[in-house]
């Protein structure tokens, strides 16, 4: 007999990028199938003043997208510059199928696939919204100690922080802070996306002399070893290392001090070749997005320890930006990526980057595929 024709099956894809407020958690989304109303997918926040991008395939047919906020003061602008974006890159670049940031405490968004621009329904709710759950008042800061004052002037030591991620690197953070706690960060890291799982990331930064504490935490209160993975952690001035680790639960605090030195600080060097005298040299990073910052990602690796020392936070609803970052002089490798591999430029927009350090530039472009690095020393 005749073979029977071959039955196809057309799934239509979206991407669904949100950048949470200040209370993540408070924040939800779901898409429901229009006939029946059953959850296709769904997502909450964990992370504060992070973005999440989730892709959804789905069959063709109604759908409904509807994000909620517990407190009813939806993701802008009170407690943040939150916001959401659905698009189906495949209908186009133009193809929002809802966004949205300002609104109370549901917003929901009919839509069909396959998708035409322009075609997506808000809808208003039947009547009177329920009440939103009342926000606790912040309680007043707690006034800080001052930091300890710093050491001899044109003294500085360089600490090394190295970090292995287990194999859910999202709940991993740490972060360098004077003795005591007070005022910022000095150094920090994390939470790092997925695809850094069993990779060793860190930082480096000058400490003048005196008493520091590393903190680093886990989420979901396992550690970073050995559960999940060999994960561990080592800070180290030069060869000495000072602190190292991998087994606890939410959090370890571990105190660790600065040596006296009279190790010089690297010289700041500007256009004209005058030393600044700072403790580490200024790098800039210039970002012209395309019509897709979600896809980007870069980062700055040290030559000699192979450590990541800087990275990319996630992009989300920007056409351009700047990063300052300040390296200790030494030679490093710079690697931007695209992960849909068509670059910054210039299939979906002219996007471009530009990294300089005192007035000169040490690479650029924005037509590449995948990715692209060069190495760089500093001074440059």
């Amino acid at each position: 007999g005749v073979p029977a024709a071959p039955v196809t099956f057309q799934v239509y894809c979206l991407d669904v990028l949100v950048t949470f407020d200040d209370y993540a958690d408070d924040t939800s989304w779901v898409i429901a199938r229009g006939a029946d109303g059953e959850v296709v997918a769904s997502s909450s926040g964990t992370n504060d003043g992070v973005s999440s991008s989730d892709r959804v395939c789905l069959d063709p047919g109604e759908y409904e997208f509807a994000i909620s906020d517990v407190y009813g003061d939806g993701m802008c602008c009170k407690w943040g510059g939150g916001g959401y974006l659905v698009t189906d890159g495949g209908a186009g670049p133009d193809a929002v199928v809802a966004e949205g940031a300002e609104f109370g405490l549901e917003e929901r968004t009919r839509f069909a696939l396959p998708f035409a621009p322009g075609s997506s329904e808000v809808v208003t709710p039947d009547g009177p919204a329920p009440a939103p759950a009342a926000r606790p008042e912040e309680e007043p800061e707690e006034e800080q100690p001052e930091p300890p004052a710093p050491g001899p002037a044109g003294g500085c030591r360089t600490l090394d922080v190295s970090v292995t991620l287990d194999q859910y690197p999202a709940d991993t953070r740490w972060e360098v802070v004077s003795a005591g706690g007070g005022g910022d960060a000095l150094a920090a890291g994390g939470p790092y996306p997925e695809d850094r799982a069993g990779a060793t990331v860190g930082g480096s930064v000058c400490l003048e002399p005196g008493a520091y504490e590393f903190r680093i935490f886990d989420d979901y209160g396992d550690g970073i070893c050995c559960d999940w993975g060999e994960g561990s952690y080592s800070l180290s001035f030069g060869e000495t290392v000072v602190l190292e680790g991998g087994a606890f639960g939410l959090e370890e605090t571990a105190a660790f001090s600065a040596p006296d030195t009279q190790q010089p600080q690297p010289t700041a060097v500007d256009g004209s070749g005058a030393g600044g005298g700072a403790g580490c040299l200024p790098v800039a990073l210039e970002l012209t997005f395309d019509q897709y910052p979600a896809d980007v990602s870069w980062d700055v690796t040290r030559l000699d320890s192979g450590l990541v020392v800087s990275e990319s936070p996630p992009y989300a609803n920007l056409t351009a930006t700047v990063e300052e970052l300040c390296l200790p002089e030494g030679g490093y490798s710079f690697r931007i990526a695209d992960d849909y591999g068509d670059g910054m430029c210039c299939a979906w927009g002219e996007g471009s980057y530009t990294l300089t350090s005192g007035g000169s530039v040490i690479m650029s472009g924005g037509e590449f595929g995948l990715e692209e690095s060069s190495e760089f020393s500093l001074p440059v």
